[in-house]
């Protein structure tokens, strides 16, 4: 569908409002997403989520007029608790959000309603437009490829050029471009992580109460090796949103580069209670936790679950099944990445060992060496040649 995206974003954002709130837990987009088109029963739902309460609805556009319907049910017993209507401009659409979460969360929490839940009216009005753009870069911030990415940050920087205090666009955007540092899609990596700092900056400067501003700053931190820092923002961001799917796996990767691949592991399980079906990058770092950790099978195990693997996971296949003394799997994954990396890559290393060194060094930065090592020794055993 065409708006598809739009509709989509309007939800996945009212999830993120919900999800502020201290009092109850909110099932993550991925796992709410997966009923999305079905018509199931209810009480199913809520049984198969562990949930009490359902709210469900839709979004349609027609020119610059939006209409959201959406109903909160009780998954025990299929009651209606509350439905409405709301027919505005899409330029009201933010309002609509803030109308649509106060209005669950003063029926689903009691006494809630206070000034957390009036939280996003204090929100600056943002341009429908640069919103439209920041909702059509979301998929393919995750599809993680280099022609996707491009795509994401090409719309991201209109809808900052459109709104330049749209923290939201800022945020994702640095996400992004720390996304190509790491995997040497966008050319000078050293460019790319300047212009991911300066964007979380600018995000968290425009919007210190957004959970997501802070974690994209401690994303950021942590490839510039300020750890603690790192550490820092996203206990700011988890206090702030503390059931935000996206900020706990930010702060299990903070873990994992602290040298914490158990504590990493234990916030994943908790983000995949929120999101049961969760599917692709959420289940990659999963498995990187698990690698640190020593726990290579159950690493592959997490890896194998990943829908649409990217290019940088067969590396890590290959880690792990050398160092299980699987060579042959540890050599075909090798060859797949070879392959896939060598037309992604804006500088791929070929047969320089020093380039592969330096490139290994900065996908693998972790603030204590020996995991960086661990990470090394098992590529080489793997058959990659390394200095």
């Amino acid at each position: 569908m065409e708006q598809e995206y739009f509709s989509d974003g309007i939800t996945e954002d009212i999830i993120t409002e919900l999800s502020r709130f201290h009092e109850f837990s909110v099932i993550a987009r991925n796992s709410t997403f997966h009923y999305k088109g079905l018509s199931p029963k209810i009480e199913e739902v809520g049984r198969e989520l562990g949930v009490k309460y359902v709210v469900e609805g839709g979004v349609r556009r027609s020119g610059d007029r939006v209409r959201v319907t959406v109903q909160l049910i009780d998954a025990v017993t299929s009651a209606h608790v509350w439905a409405e209507r709301y027919d505005r401009r899409q330029a009201d659409i933010f309002s609509i959000q803030d109308e649509v979460t106060e209005a669950v969360v003063a029926r689903v929490a009691e006494g809630v309603k206070g000034a957390r839940a009036l939280y996003a009216r204090s929100r600056p009005s943002h341009s429908a437009t640069a919103y439209d753009l920041v909702l059509q870069a979301r998929p393919y911030r995750t599809a993680h490829t280099a022609a996707a990415i491009e795509i994401a940050a090409r719309l991201l920087k209109q809808a900052i050029e459109l709104d330049p205090n749209f923290a939201l666009a800022h945020a994702s955007l640095a996400f992004v471009r720390a996304g190509d540092f790491e995997e040497g899609w966008g050319g000078d990596p050293d460019v790319a992580l300047a212009e991911a700092f300066a964007a979380a900056k600018r995000a968290v400067a425009l919007d210190d109460s957004d959970g997501y501003a802070h974690a994209s700053l401690a994303y950021v931190l942590h490839k510039l090796h300020e750890f603690d820092q790192a550490e820092h923002e996203v206990a700011v961001a988890l206090s702030l949103n503390p059931n935000h799917v996206n900020i706990i796996m930010t702060g299990a990767w903070i873990s994992v580069v602290n040298g914490n691949p158990e504590q990493a592991i234990r916030m994943i399980q908790r983000a995949r209670r929120l999101n049961p079906y969760m599917g692709g990058w959420e289940l990659w770092t999963l498995g990187q936790a698990y690698s640190d950790a020593k726990r290579y099978q159950e690493a592959l195990d997490s890896f194998a679950k990943v829908t649409d693997p990217p290019t940088l996971m067969f590396l890590d296949r290959a880690v792990c099944h050398a160092y299980l003394g699987q060579e042959d799997d540890a050599h075909r994954n090798l060859r797949e990445y070879l392959g896939r990396a060598q037309k992604e890559m804006s500088s791929f290393p070929g047969e320089n060992p020093m380039a592969w060194r330096a490139f290994l060094e900065r996908i693998t930065s972790r603030r204590r060496r020996e995991f960086t090592d661990h990470y090394l020794e098992g590529a080489r055993k793997a058959g990659l040649n390394i200095a």
